[in-house]
């Protein structure tokens, strides 16, 4: 794993490594990939490779984890000014699209083809988890117990259905801008949580 804090060469390598993994992995699934083709790739020693990394899984493990912790301080950063449910849906939406967005290459490989298998279980681990920290239904009748199983089941049902129009707008085939994905997903998020609108509790924080 990369030395902490980072200097310009650190930078400058991890960016490297970084780039010809993602290039290797246009044509070639993970575990073909050798330490001498990333190097090469790369345009680095191996002697540099293994200053910073112990194998390539440990390059891998090191961008994904950057990834998520960048949209975690994203998500962390909306500034919510009040508890109105369709801003906060919007605001969330236009947070996660420009995400996938500024990191296009990235999940462009990791949720096509060659992409890692646990991959998209991970970030939808974590995008559920994120939804029911901040929606959540009232403990105020019988079937309560339902209805939140009910809940849990649409909160998977929406993050899947956002990671489906994500991976389409990878694609290129949509031809609209990311603003344009981001508001239709939002819609359609509103338009299930309506269904729940007395029993919803918002989480701010």
């Amino acid at each position: 794993t990369m030395h902490n804090p980072k200097d310009t060469a650190t930078k400058k390598a991890e960016r490297d490594f970084r780039k010809a993994l993602l290039k290797l992995m246009q044509s070639k699934n993970f575990s073909e990939i050798t330490v001498s083709e990333l190097c090469k790739t790369a345009e680095l020693s191996r002697g540099t490779f293994y200053r910073y990394y112990t194998n390539i899984n440990d390059l891998l493990q090191d961008y994904i984890q950057e990834i998520f912790n960048n949209y975690t301080k994203d998500c962390d950063n909306i500034k919510y000014t009040s508890n109105d449910l369709k801003s906060g849906i919007f605001a969330r939406c236009k947070v996660y699209y420009n995400h996938i967005a500024v990191n296009r290459n990235f999940y462009t490989i990791m949720l096509g083809e060659h992409g890692i298998k646990n991959f998209q279980e991970t970030l939808q681990n974590i995008r559920v988890k994120k939804f029911l920290k901040r929606y959540s239904l009232k403990n105020n009748n019988d079937d309560n117990y339902t209805k939140n199983i009910h809940f849990i089941l649409l909160a998977q049902y929406i993050t899947y259905a956002q990671l489906g129009l994500a991976r389409y707008w990878l694609t290129g085939k949509m031809m609209v801008d990311i603003d344009t994905v981001s508001a239709i997903a939002a819609d359609y998020t509103y338009c299930l949580l309506t269904n729940y609108k007395d029993d919803l509790l918002i989480n701010l924080h």
